[in-house]
């Protein structure tokens, strides 16, 4: 009996809503990738910086520490998802890693102790250097898997706290389209590797 009959990891409602927010901010990444339209880049990163603002926000009211991996990912300095292939640039140096916000020029430095290899507490996904082809640069970059290396599949349980940005109702999860619908506006939004889009702009009306 005493701390060693604790369990390790205690998933708690608030460890769900902040892993819930952070896969909602990391959605707006895939919506970036061909966007052209410089007022439509503005409202994506508007939208990401808001779900990361209630995430931090969260943690530190319920005194919540982030892995490494979220810490990493967020720039520090307008709270966007840092992503080498659209929202930051990634260099190496000799002490670490120094990857710089496209949006408000933040310098995120991940440092290396001197003569010991890079050893993350978790698994994290591979930041390509910017320079490297774009065919070489999409193969190299995943989203991260925390769990296992199979492809990340959406948890049905967190249906019981999304709701449809536009209604503010809820969604009813498709397992096999892999889609959140509301029935009442008629439309869908997208589910890719586990993680919900839940962009207005992106909803499908044909499904």
């Amino acid at each position: 009996m005493g701390k060693s009959d604790r369990p390790k990891t205690h998933i708690t409602p608030v460890h769900r809503q902040i892993d819930i927010l952070y896969r909602q901010a990391y959605s707006c990444i895939y919506p970036l990738l061909n966007c052209k339209n410089e007022v439509e880049r503005q409202v994506i990163n508007t939208t990401c910086r808001r779900c990361v603002s209630q995430l931090l926000l969260l943690a530190k009211k319920s005194r919540v520490r982030l892995s490494p991996v979220m810490r990493r990912s967020i720039c520090r300095g307008c709270n966007l998802i840092l992503d080498s292939r659209v929202t930051s640039r990634l260099k190496m140096h000799n002490t670490g890693f120094i990857v710089t916000c496209e949006a408000c020029g933040t310098r995120n430095v991940i440092s290396l102790q001197p003569n010991k290899p890079y050893r993350p507490s978790y698994f994290e996904r591979m930041l390509p250097d910017s320079n490297l082809p774009t065919m070489l640069r999409s193969f190299l970059c995943r989203i991260p898997r925390r769990f296992s290396s199979s492809t990340p599949t959406f948890d049905s349980k967190h249906v019981e706290v999304l709701v449809c940005p536009l209604s503010k109702e809820p969604l009813t999860y498709d397992s096999e389209k892999q889609l959140l619908i509301n029935k009442e506006l008629k439309i869908a939004y997208k589910i890719n590797d586990g993680i919900p889009n839940l962009i207005p702009e992106d909803a499908l009306t044909e499904f």
